[in-house]
């Protein structure tokens, strides 16, 4: 009785789903019953059975997973898996893409016409204000990651726990980047009462010697440590700078002559600021002017394969040694004994020849931008910057 049962049994089996799943054919099954036992076909349909249902639980698995809403499918080989975009770490950002967008965030407290004489640009352009709006509605968006949006509330949070604040020092684009800031902080200053978290201190050659557009002709120019370790310890002591507060630098267009006989200046100022300060310094880089900026409105253009257009723009500002004075200076500082500093790189901007301000009697300022304008991406890419450092403390 119970063996009639168990061939009972396989005979219903070798007719269930799971054998035409494994596509077996009803002449195999004869053979192989005619051929083994009842309790062996038993044992045999089992272990077929089990693979089956493995292969389907893998196979709905696999297909939930690549139906996820909002994940992000990379590539390996022949099968694909989810994996969040991670944060950039290091200069990961610099590769990218502008991408236009509405602006999710304005600034209502400090207008764009404010500032860097843009208000030229409502009174004598008749296109001038949607010129510069338009300008503000281009996102950097890296490629392999994700920058840390910007938020006014939680970098000020994080300034005031800390008892931190920032020092934008160096030449006037270091100002018009101090000023973006404050726009961008403007919102939520009326809790600071007199305090004030954005400070700047203008000086064009970073506490060398010399007046605006000093001629460093010469590999000696700036060689005395001392000196500008004066300059420097002067800025600790009137602004009362601690190593909470955070210095952001940079190198700019008043530095004029072979960009290699700098090397001893940077060097200099690097150690003269590692003696007086042990918070962190920010080098920001500096890119070229763009000629005839008038021109464009609202389109980015990739400019950094273009060499002739660079070739072009070496006068009047020095614009041509910008890529090599970044790069020498970027050496200097990190042969030097400044330990806790990094680099914010714009070198993405010179895709930006829009939102300059045209400036005044029809004569074109290609180097600056109006503020609040493109510039805010200097910060925007500086309050990551800020995270990192801080989740590292």
């Amino acid at each position: 009785m119970e063996s009639d049962a168990i061939c009972k049994f396989t005979s219903r089996l070798q007719h269930s789903p799971f054998t035409f799943a494994l596509s077996v054919s009803r002449s195999k099954l004869s053979e192989l019953k005619g051929g083994m036992s009842c309790h062996k076909s038993i044992v045999l349909w089992l272990g077929l059975t089990c693979v089956y249902i493995i292969l389907n639980i893998k196979r709905i698995a696999l297909r939930k997973e690549n139906l996820t809403p909002g994940a992000t499918s990379i590539i390996h080989g022949p099968s694909s898996r989810t994996q969040e975009t991670p944060f950039c770490i290091e200069d990961k950002y610099r590769i990218g893409k502008w991408v236009q967008q509405e602006s999710r965030k304005t600034f209502n407290a400090c207008q764009w016409n404010q500032h860097r004489n843009c208000i030229f640009e409502e009174q004598q352009q008749p296109r001038g204000k949607k010129r510069i709006e338009n300008s503000m509605q281009w996102n950097w968006i890296p490629d392999a990651c994700k920058l840390h949006d910007f938020n006014e509330t939680h970098l000020m949070q994080l300034l005031i726990q800390r008892r931190a604040r920032i020092f934008y020092v160096g030449d006037s684009l270091n100002e018009d980047m101090a000023i973006s800031m404050k726009c961008m902080l403007s919102n939520e200053t009326n809790i600071l009462g007199d305090h004030e978290l954005v400070h700047t201190i203008r000086n064009d050659l970073l506490g060398c010697p010399g007046k605006d557009d000093q001629d460093f002709g010469t590999k000696s120019y700036c060689s005395n440590l001392t000196q500008v370790l004066h300059v420097w310890k002067g800025y600790i002591s009137t602004f009362n700078i601690t190593d909470q507060d955070i210095i952001v630098m940079n190198t700019g267009a008043h530095w004029h002559g072979d960009p290699k006989n700098a090397a001893i200046a940077f060097s200099n100022i690097a150690n003269a600021i590692s003696l007086a300060f042990k918070g962190l310094v920010v080098v920001r880089t500096t890119v070229m002017g763009h000629e005839k900026c008038d021109s464009f409105d609202d389109m980015p253009i990739f400019l950094r394969s273009n060499s002739t257009l660079k070739n072009t723009t070496n006068l009047p500002y020095n614009w041509a040694n910008f890529d090599t004075l970044n790069d020498m200076v970027s050496k200097a500082i990190k042969q030097s004994d400044l330990e806790n500093y990094d680099t914010l790189y714009i070198d993405m901007f010179e895709e930006r020849p829009d939102g300059h301000y045209e400036g005044i009697n029809d004569t074109p300022d290609c180097l600056h931008y109006c503020v609040p304008g493109p510039i805010n991406w200097w910060n925007r890419l500086l309050y990551h910057i800020l995270i990192r450092y801080f989740a590292n403390e």
